[in-house]
């Protein structure tokens, strides 16, 4: 199936956001995913700045029959942000975070991405569980599960939505609350999918110590079937404070090795008790876990953050209001 150039032209004239043809210079970084080995091209790609322009390119796919692939961060591995021949409606340029400390609530268009959450959140002490890595997108990420270093404190990202605004198949703008189509509400939080683009997330906050204790261990892989049975045996009777991300990996040096990652949100004395026994087995030939922001809970979250991060890391963290 093919695009009519014309039906194009008449929907960039219906919006106010940008679209993005093949033959625009911007169009292969447009087009480019996360994921590298994932090669897709649309038929144009619209870059919505308004949920007006979100509605109009749903209704514009519907009534053409044209394939429809939704963008947020663009990190799902599979490639679902992108399609051939189709349309993408990019929904980066939504970028509104409102932070209520007061009622411990946030609201994040649809177009945020964890790294620009976290900082808006954290400059006054709370947080809630997202993703791993700053460029992963809010929406997709919750939409989901959302598996996070603060799950087993707070739950899924899924969990921790409270409401959501939601452009359905026909265009029409609806709240999905606890008071509003509730039955759609189940359905973001993992009843189903498919049923509209999210266009604005609310998610439940919660306090959050400035500092963490997190970091690595790596064992050689020669070791790994006894360091998996100890992250097995280790894991079921962790607390619900401490996750630990298990992995078999290569290291920067090119051998490959089993490594965890731990986060332990409580205070610092208790978890360095509690993660004892599992640094001083073997001994790892990594160990660098010791006090972290949440903003650094993973080697490479500052990459990738917003700029007024490295403020608020060098800074002083703001507490929640009682």
């Amino acid at each position: 199936m093919t695009v009519d150039p014309a039906d194009l032209e008449r929907l960039a004239g219906d919006i106010s956001g940008q679209l993005i043809v093949p033959t625009h210079r911007d169009y292969d970084a447009a087009r480019a995913v996360w994921n590298g080995m994932i090669d897709r091209r649309p038929a144009a790609i619209v870059r919505c700045a308004t949920t007006s322009d979100v509605a109009a390119v749903i209704v514009f796919a519907a009534g053409k029959e044209v394939p429809l692939a939704v963008r947020g961060g663009g990190h799902n591995i599979a490639g679902s942000a992108t399609c051939d021949n189709g349309l993408v409606l990019d929904l980066s340029p939504l970028k509104s975070i409102e932070v209520d400390a007061g009622a411990r609530r946030a609201k994040a268009a649809g177009g945020v991405v964890w790294g620009e959450f976290d900082v808006e959140t954290q400059e006054v002490g709370l947080a809630t569980t997202g993703g791993l890595i700053p460029s992963t997108g809010i929406a997709g990420f919750t939409l989901g599960g959302g598996l996070g270093h603060l799950m087993r404190s707070y739950g899924l990202g899924c969990d921790n939505l409270l409401s959501a605004e939601v452009i359905t198949a026909d265009g029409s703008r609806v709240r999905a609350s606890s008071d509003q189509n509730p039955d759609l509400l189940w359905a973001l939080r993992g009843g189903g999918g498919n049923f509209g683009v999210v266009t604005e997330f609310e998610f439940q906050l919660h306090e959050l110590a400035p500092t963490l204790l997190a970091g690595r261990l790596a064992h050689p892989l020669t070791r790994a079937r006894d360091a998996l049975r100890l992250y097995r045996d280790f894991t079921a009777a962790a607390p619900d404070s401490l996750i630990v991300y298990g992995s078999l990996s290569t290291g920067p040096d090119g051998d490959p090795r089993m490594g965890m990652r731990p986060v332990f949100n409580g205070p610092l004395d208790q978890g360095q008790s509690i993660l004892r026994s599992l640094r001083e087995f073997g001994p790892p030939i990594l160990d660098d876990i010791g006090p972290r922001a949440y903003l650094r809970c993973a080697e490479d979250r500052r990459a990738g953050l917003p700029p007024r991060a490295s403020q608020l890391l060098e800074g002083e963290f703001r507490r929640p209001p009682e």
